[in-house]
C-alpha cells in the first residue's frame, strides 16, 4: 500500500512496529516527527517571500525559519538589516522618519530599529511543514518523501515501546532520508554544467 496520505502512514507505523492495537497513539509519534522534521529540514525550494510597509509587522503563521529581512532605503536600493537581540536596543534612540537600521523580534513581531522608523519590507523565510490531520489527509513532505516521515514516527515510537535497541536503525533511516531529500533540493538550485569534451586539433 503507497503511502500518500495520513491514514496510510498510520497504518503503515502499525505495519512496521507489528501492532494493531496502537491507534489512538500513534497520531502523538506523527505530530512528535513533523517537531523534528521542522527543525531538521531545509529546502530552498520553499523558501517564501512575504512585504509589506511600516514600523513593524507580524510574522506569518507558518514562519519556521527566517532567512533575511530586507529594507527599500530613501536612495530605492535593497539592503539587508541585522537582528539585535530585544535587550540591546535601548543601543537606539527613537527617530521617527528615518530609515531602519536593525529589527528585533518580539512576541513574534518583528519591530524596526531605531524606534519610530519605518520602510517598505520584505522578508524571506522558510515555512513549517504543514501538519498531518484527519481534515489535511496530506502534504507536499508527504507526497514527496513518505520514507522521512515513516522513519521519524519510527525513531518516536521506539522508545515508548521500549525498543530502545532498533532506535540506531531508525535514526540512521531517517537521517539517510533527510540527507538525500536535501542533496536532491541543491541539485535542483544548482545545477551542475553539463561537461564539454575539449578536442585539440593540429
Amino acid at each position: 500500500m503507497a503511502i500518500s496520505t495520513y491514514s496510510t502512514l498510520k497504518a503503515a507505523l502499525a505495519r512496521w512496529m507489528f501492532r494493531d492495537d496502537m491507534a489512538d497513539i500513534i497520531p502523538d509519534f506523527i505530530a512528535l516527527a513533523e517537531a523534528k522534521i521542522n527543525r531538521d529540514l531545509i529546502l530552498r525550494e520553499f523558501e517564501t517571500v512575504t512585504s509589506g510597509t511600516g514600523e513593524s509587522f507580524p510574522m506569518p503563521d507558518d514562519t519556521q525559519s527566517v532567512t533575511r529581512i530586507s529594507v527599500i532605503g530613501f536612495d530605492g536600493r535593497k539592503r539587508v538589516i541585522p537582528y539585535v537581540a530585544p535587550a540591546n536596543q535601548g543601543r537606539y534612540a527613537p527617530r521617527a522618519g528615518t530609515e531602519p537600521q536593525a529589527f528585533i523580534v518580539e512576541a513574534d513581531t518583528v519591530i524596526f530599529m531605531p524606534p519610530g522608523a519605518s520602510s517598505a519590507w520584505e522578508m524571506v523565510y522558510y515555512p513549517a511543514i504543514p501538519a498531518l490531520s484527519d481534515d489535511a489527509p496530506t502534504n507536499w513532505l508527504l507526497t514527496r518523501s513518505p520514507d522521512v516521515y515513516l522513519f521519524g514516527a519510527l525513531t518516536e515510537a521506539e522508545p515508548y515501546l521500549y525498543n530502545e535497541e532498533r532506535m540506531p536503525m531508525w535514526q540512521q533511516k531517517y537521517a539517510d532520508a533527510v540527507a538525500g531529500l536535501m542533496a536532491s533540493d541543491e541539485r535542483q538550485q544548482f545545477p551542475q554544467a553539463g561537461l564539454q569534451m575539449r578536442t585539440d586539433t593540429q
